[in-house]
């Protein structure tokens, strides 16, 4: 574990502004449940100056109710507004602009909570690595005891490693971004036509390790997201792999488009898919090894389907209805 550091040392960059970054939409319980955790942090030296933005992408405004009634007596000013236009990549790029140029900016999702020390740890493992990303553990916290395939099979278990291990991309589930990659990047930073896919945090980051600002991890830091009974079934699991797969074939073809991506992505989706069909009745009696290979196999489809077009939205949605 880091020892505790506030302060710069030895020319590290300090961040004495911090933002935290909320994009919202309809999970008015969920988002004060979050803001609670947030307001319960602890530093354990100099804690940054703080404030909150929050965006509000429901049509409704539920989000902006809460943050009406627990703005005038939070810890930290809160900046809010609504976000018109559909989609998380808009709504992600609403929080920024309000935010202003803070040093670094904090990404965290509507549907988590945080431990006590979480932002004192992101912050002082990018002062101690002097990394321009930093990502954390997202948890999994069911509404309901959930059932033992899913414990059995970890399937709502996200990869961990130890602090200060340079990582690939990760998401904005827990992630802090310092302002020079925003300045890098440029406005819009997340790509508003990913924005109903929901992969625009990817291309962020994918733009940001190929300038020289890899994530870095900081396994202190840690968040927990809440999972609904609707959520932890198996079909959601092989819908979330599917869109996995679909998006990240959108996002390579974006960035490095030509045929020796088209070529690596079609073999490698390919191969997976092969050994996923041959492996199945095998697996078919058993529900957590079935669950997995049925994750390859929809995870290799989603990537070839990406060949025709095909872009699976998943944050597109009725009016009315939850993401």
């Amino acid at each position: 574990m880091l020892a505790p550091m506030t302060t710069a040392p030895g020319g590290r960059r300090p961040i004495r502004t911090l933002g935290i970054a909320i994009a919202t939409y309809r999970r008015p319980e969920l988002l004060r449940a979050l803001l609670d955790s947030i307001a319960a942090q602890r530093f354990t030296g100099d804690e940054p100056a703080i404030t909150l933005a929050i965006a509000d992408n429901s049509p409704d405004l539920e989000g902006l109710a809460v943050i009406e009634l627990i703005a005038p007596t939070f810890r930290w000013p809160i900046v809010a507004d609504h976000e018109p236009q559909p989609g998380i990549a808009t709504t992600r790029n609403r929080t920024v602009r309000l935010l202003g140029s803070p040093d670094a900016i904090v990404f965290v999702d509507d549907d988590e909570t945080a431990q006590p020390d979480w932002l004192d740890r992101l912050v002082d493992t990018a002062i101690h690595h002097d990394a321009d990303v930093v990502s954390g553990p997202v948890l999994p916290n069911f509404s309901e005891p959930p059932p033992a395939w899913a414990v059995d099979g970890r399937f709502y278990e996200r990869d961990r490693w130890p602090t200060g291990k340079i990582t690939g991309t990760t998401a904005t589930s827990n992630l802090l971004v310092r302002r020079v990659v925003f300045d890098l990047l440029g406005d819009p930073w997340f790509e508003p036509s990913l924005g109903l896919i929901g992969c625009d945090d990817t291309h962020f980051l994918e733009r940001a390790q190929r300038a020289g600002h890899p994530s870095v991890w900081c396994d202190e830091a840690i968040v927990a997201e809440t999972f609904p009974a609707d959520r932890v079934r198996p079909g959601w699991l092989i819908q979330r792999t599917f869109r996995g797969g679909n998006s990240y074939a959108i996002v390579q073809r974006m960035l490095a488009p030509g045929w020796r991506t088209n070529t690596r992505l079609l073999v490698k989706g390919g191969v997976r898919a092969v050994g996923s069909i041959a492996i199945l009745p095998f697996a078919v009696w058993r529900t957590v090894p079935r669950i997995k290979v049925l994750q390859s196999l929809a995870k290799s489809i989603g990537q070839l389907s990406a060949f025709f077009s095909v872009r699976y939205e998943e944050y597109r949605r009725a009016r009315g209805s939850a993401r």
